[in-house]
């Protein structure tokens, strides 16, 4: 901790060329005595250096954050006391001073004594938060304590730091090596969560409020809803970070926002065109081979430009090779992922008040393969009910459970359980999944069969017909009032999912009050996950209704 109390930055003073070195006061440790006190004056005076140096010293340890009334006025009083057993020597050294979150009397008192005690004559400029700091200073290359982002958005009311510098996007874009930032951002997260989960001494037990949180969402609490907000703006602006500062959660979060924003783009992670292309038995382990195979083998253009023609509109004008690009990489790592957290899930408690315990197990792992299905599911503009969610849902489902027999071009998955990095990415290569994470090369080994034949309509003696979509569900609204509902959505059958269950459920107006009063929920104030959509909101309701019915 005394390395991050005080600690050279990877940068300098624009207006004096010297070194920068950053205090910051938020990380002190409890000073009780007169010999914690000295013992932090003395790691300090280690530390300090020999030579002309700037100090951006972050005050908002003398704040009223955090802090009972006779915290706050003992704290600067400390301070006095250990300044006062650095050296003179040391102090000299000190030519400027950034003096942030030094606005309350406190503060300017302190400085008033520096200045008259040690005849201080340096300058000293005062910045209210972080974005007049950043006016003066590169202050993304200085890892900024969590707590003193909460100093700078509670107690100084900086919503956002605000940069005059713009940096590329971060959300929403392919997650591979031509969006550098997205994918080293991407990177950092899925290796802290990796690293939690595979390490004895990280990986400690979620409560059973935060698996609510994780894998349906809910509300979250007001503290993680502003450290996750404060996360993705620093990595937005790719500022370097103290990751330890974050929890567990709060990974999950940024993670599960970087794919649900990918597939709400044009190009998503999981095409679902691939798996509703061919009539799929996912319980089939060939048929699963072959899904994960297309998936994996899908390419998408680099540039959306057409190619330049000539006149006649027949040959092009230069002879340019239109690159292509596939998500294989990141696909293997995520589905790694996702087992990781569904075998942590297994392991812990998360209904303590459950009566049958192997049946709360069976109910907690749909559930959280639903809210994988939820992130990954691309939502098409203008289109109704279709296969694409109930397909991807039973291929997940299926997946997670035949994992150690799924094959990558011979591979298993387990294979693949590394940190991502160059070094992973060229094994990667190696192992013949691809020639490179940016544009495939390899033919996936396909059935000699021929495919399977696209889903027609096939009528049974028991089977009921198709839905028929209502034309007004467009703007269909819940109304606790209405005393019936449509005939058309009245007791139709929803389309069942075998890894659910075999029975069908009936689409009731108790179904539909019970929505309601959801949403009334998800509605509410300080919600950091809201319904991605119309569609994949309603299809996960009915989903989650049907694994309360049945399991």
């Amino acid at each position: 901790m005394s390395s991050r109390v005080f600690f050279k930055s990877a940068t300098y003073d624009p207006s004096t060329e010297l070194p920068l070195y950053v205090l910051d006061t938020t990380l002190f440790p409890s000073l009780s005595n007169e010999r914690q006190i000295a013992q932090l004056a003395e790691r300090i005076v280690s530390q300090m250096p020999a030579e002309d140096h700037c100090l951006a010293l972050l005050a908002g340890g003398f704040c009223d954050y955090d802090n009972d009334q006779a915290t706050s006025f003992k704290v600067p009083l400390n301070l006095v006391k250990l300044f006062n057993l650095i050296p003179s020597q040391n102090k000299r050294y000190l030519y400027k001073v950034y003096l942030v979150h030094g606005s309350n009397w406190i503060v300017k008192s302190v400085v008033d004594f520096f200045k008259r005690f040690w005849n201080f004559t340096r300058q000293i400029v005062y910045c209210e938060n972080l974005s007049i700091l950043a006016q003066h200073i590169d202050i993304t290359k200085i890892p900024i304590s969590l707590t003193c982002y909460l100093v700078d958005k509670i107690v100084y009311s900086n919503d956002r730091i605000v940069l005059n510098r713009q940096f590329p996007k971060i959300y929403g874009v392919p997650l591979n090596l031509s969006h550098g930032l997205a994918f080293k951002q991407f990177s950092k997260v899925y290796n802290n969560l990796l690293s939690y989960m595979t390490t004895k001494h990280l990986d400690k037990q979620l409560t059973p409020e935060e698996w609510v949180m994780l894998i349906k969402g809910g509300q979250l609490k007001h503290e993680t809803l502003v450290a996750v907000e404060i996360f993705s703006d620093a990595l937005s602006r790719d500022q370097r970070l103290c990751l330890s500062d974050f929890s567990f959660l709060e990974h999950y979060l940024i993670l599960e926002k970087f794919i649900a924003q990918l597939s709400e783009s044009d190009q998503p992670l999981v095409p679902l065109d691939v798996l509703t292309k061919y009539n799929y038995d996912f319980s089939r382990l060939e048929d699963l081979n072959t899904a994960l195979g297309e998936l994996l083998s899908f390419k998408y253009p680099v540039s959306k430009r057409p190619v330049l023609k000539s006149l006649n509109n027949s040959t092009p004008i230069l002879n340019v090779q239109r690159l292509n690009y596939d998500n294989s990489y990141i696909l293997v790592k995520l589905l790694v992922l996702m087992q990781r957290l569904a075998v942590k899930l297994s392991h812990e408690e998360t209904e303590p008040q459950a009566k049958n315990i192997s049946q709360m197990k069976e109910r907690q792992n749909l559930r959280l393969i639903l809210s994988f299905t939820k992130i990954l599911y691309n939502e098409r503009p203008h289109q109704e009910l279709d296969n694409g969610f109930d397909s991807l849902f039973k291929f997940l489902c299926s997946l997670f459970r035949n994992y150690d027999k799924v094959l990558v071009n011979g591979h298993q998955l387990r294979d693949f359980e590394n940190l991502i990095s160059m070094d992973d990415i060229l094994d990667f290569e190696k192992k013949e999944v691809t020639d490179s994470p940016m544009e495939r090369k390899i033919r996936y080994k396909v059935r000699k069969v021929e495919p399977p034949t696209p889903p027609v309509a096939r009528k049974t003696k028991d089977r009921k017909p198709e839905i028929e979509v209502d034309e007004q569900f467009e703007d269909f609204v819940f109304e606790s009032g209405k005393q019936k509902v449509s005939d058309k959505l009245r007791n139709e059958l929803l389309r069942p999912s075998e890894q659910l269950t075999s029975k069908l459920v009936k689409y009731t107006e108790k179904d539909l009050l019970f929505q309601q009063s959801q949403q009334k929920t998800r509605d509410a104030t300080g919600t950091f996950r809201v319904a991605r959509g119309r569609n994949v909101s309603r299809l996960t309701q009915l989903y989650e209704q049907k694994l309360l019915e049945t399991i």
